[in-house]
């Protein structure tokens, strides 16, 4: 029987992997000391295209390829540490977890089971993500990208490789055109440029493209250059790629090019060079190298569960490192080296693979079962579970009826009782600040038979000319949004927002001054000045062309407001591990953002918009509390209000739908 071709071993491939799992863990673990060493994740992409094309490429010209032992060993490879990884990290969210995050814990089990944790991720990112840090199963999205690759690239390869000599030509227009997608497409969705296969691919691509390169022993550089200065480039590019990028890059676009190119020179100056021949293939890095995979797998959920029990300092940082170090190990000897190398009863071998693929889909049907909520974690009692509906409650934009308006999205309350053209519309203008008010509004709207119109965007600030800087973001909405309001239908625009986001003194938004071509951000005097003008002129205009106009100011926002901050969860509680701590805002800490309340009253005084601060019902008496007598959170998260809460709640905006 011929079996599918085994490389020829590279130890300086394991130093490799060893520095790309290194520089990720210390990214993880100790934030600033290697701002980009998360793109460790783009080096393994590479050398996995490498090593698995490789092994492709050789059987299909020894004729001894064969996919169900390809997927065989990538089912021996993969699943062992995946599997028990899974079952352990949801066995400690069973005790640790609210009862959403463990819901939420349940679908990310299955999608690691799957291999689609980057697609239920990329549904996920947004505005209201959950922050990225408490996310156990964060990581499995790059395993996720790969899978997909290796459901895909097999077959693609042998359907050219029997039917065209022309390898190359027909590979390289898919390379080339991921690249460019993803290029064209990261300035306006950086979430799914982030999380899709298809603008990863050419990465995990430019290893296939090597093992090609290298198979066929193509020159693609001058004789004359030698490999160490090819292995000395490539290392530098690494070195830059960890230094120069940071989180505020949009990744992947230009910047990954870095590590990719960076590991495509290592991995083609061979294993003869100073760099890969002394340096990678050292000891102790090629160790680090061989258990990279579970290291990969055990050391995120390990730091994401840390956060949340408040284990954040250097030390415990450092000691889960070390557990992620031994668990590694342990993974390494007792699970994946002897499955790898079979099993075997009374001299037959034993089918190892369908008893992997068995334990994977009994590891998803228990992550379903909490998804689905059949399984509730350890600590469920009432009050954490109003915190923890609060935490996961959103409605917008419901069933409203969308439409396009030149580029934008806009969205129409879906009330078939309602004249849409001779009603008079009211449209809400703003950013998600003003789409948590959805849920008051759309009741209101039944009860008037008014026309309501959504133009909303999230992180989008309802001000012409201003955009976001990092990450890079420009916006149309508010140019769309004049255009529109000229059509006389349009009889009342509120404009509202989280105006301290903007604003504030942590604010990443800028003023494009297009007389003098310049950008200014809003943080800084000048900044602020010119986009309260650019405001002040937009309200200007809807005043001019007979639109009643409203200006909502910002709710109270802060961290006390916040449901998660409700719970404490912290192995220096003592007993019981969990406590609840209801918080609440001062007239202080309302004070703090007054500045910008008042740039807003003066341009409404100056535009004859009338003001709504919804402040004054939210503070009685000068505070603003986060719960109701019940015990209901009033908040979601630190800055939006939940739709149960405005729905039965919220009467400030009567005055506008009457």
């Amino acid at each position: 029987m011929t079996h599918i071709f085994r490389p020829s071993y590279r130890a300086d491939i394991d130093g490799l992997r060893a520095i790309a799992i290194l520089s990720v863990i210390i990214s993880h673990a100790f934030q600033g000391v290697m701002s980009g060493g998360f793109v460790g994740v783009d080096i393994f992409f590479v050398i996995s295209g490498f090593l698995i094309s490789n092994i492709i490429f050789k059987s299909l010209e020894t004729g001894s390829f064969s996919y169900i032992e390809f997927y065989n060993r990538r089912i021996k490879r993969i699943f062992p540490a995946l599997i028990t990884v899974l079952l352990f990290c949801f066995l400690i969210g069973y005790f640790i977890l609210l009862p959403v995050e463990f819901n939420n814990l349940g679908k990310n089990v299955v999608g690691g089971a799957f291999f689609i944790s980057n697609i239920i991720l990329w549904g996920e990112s947004g505005y209201f993500d959950t922050a990225s840090g408490l996310k156990p199963f964060l990581n499995l999205w790059s395993l996720g990208v790969e899978e997909q690759y290796y459901i895909i690239w097999p077959v693609l390869v042998v359907l050219i490789w029997k039917r065209s000599n022309n390898f190359l030509l027909i590979v390289l227009p898919i390379f080339i055109g991921s690249f460019l997608l993803n290029i064209f497409v990261i300035n306006h969705h950086s979430g799914a440029t982030f999380y899709s296969p298809v603008t990863r691919f050419w990465e995990l691509m430019i290893g296939s493209l090597l093992a090609f390169i290298v198979l066929h022993n193509i020159r693609i550089l001058p004789s004359k250059i030698s490999c160490n200065v090819v292995s000395w480039t490539g290392l530098c590019f690494l070195i830059a790629g960890f230094f120069l990028i940071d989180s505020h890059k949009v990744l992947p676009g230009l910047w990954t090019l870095l590590p990719t190119m960076g590991t495509f020179l290592l991995i083609y100056a061979g294993n003869k060079s100073f760099v890969n021949c002394r340096l990678l293939s050292n000891k102790v890095l090629v160790f680090v190298g061989l258990i990279s995979y579970p290291l990969y797998l055990w050391h995120w959920p390990l730091l994401a569960y840390a956060r949340i029990v408040n284990l954040n300092g250097t030390v415990e940082k450092m000691a889960i490192v070390i557990l992620s170090f031994i668990l590694a190990i342990l993974t390494y000897n007792f699970l994946e080296k002897p499955i790898r190398s079979g099993f075997s009863h009374k001299g037959a071998p034993i089918d190892v693979s369908r008893w992997l693929v068995s334990t994977m889909l009994a590891t998803a049907a228990i992550g379903g079962a909490s998804y689905i909520g059949i399984l509730q974690p350890y600590h469920n009692s009432q009050n954490l579970k109003l915190i923890s509906t609060a935490i996961g409650e959103w409605e917008y934009p419901g069933d409203m009826r969308k439409f396009k308006f030149r580029g934008s999205e806009f969205f129409r309350i879906n009330n078939e009782s309602i004249d849409q053209k001779n009603s008079g519309q009211i449209l809400f203008l703003g950013d998600s600040n003003m789409a948590q008010y959805y849920s008051n509004i759309e009741a209101l709207s039944h009860r008037t038979k008014k026309s309501i119109i959504f133009a909303t965007e999230d992180g989008c600030p309802p001000i012409p000319n201003v955009y976001r800087a990092i990450p890079p973001q420009s916006y149309h909405l508010v140019d769309d949004v004049m255009v529109y309001t000229s059509n006389p239908e349009v009889k009342v625009v509120v404009i509202g927002a989280a105006w301290t986001l903007y604003f504030g003194k942590d604010s990443t938004y800028y003023f494009k001054d297009q007389q003098n071509r310049r950008d200014l951000f809003l943080n800084d005097s000048a900044g602020s000045k010119a986009a309260f003008s650019s405001l002040e002129e937009m309200l200007s205009k809807f005043s001019s062309m007979g639109k009643t106009v409203y200006l909502l100011l910002n709710i109270p926002v802060g961290d006390a407001l916040d449901p998660k901050n409700m719970v404490n969860r912290s192995m220096y509680n003592g007993s019981p591990f969990f406590s609840v701590n209801y918080g609440q805002l001062t007239e202080k800490d309302i004070e703090k953002n007054q500045y910008i309340d008042n740039a807003l009253i003066k341009i409404a005084h100056k535009t004859n918009a009338i003001v709504i601060d919804p402040k004054k019902f939210l503070c009685p008496e000068g505070r603003c509390p986060s719960i109701l007598p019940d015990g209901q959170p009033i908040y979601k998260d630190n800055m939006h209000l939940r739709p149960s809460f405005v729905r039965t709640q919220i009467h400030f905006l009567d005055q506008i739908i009457k």
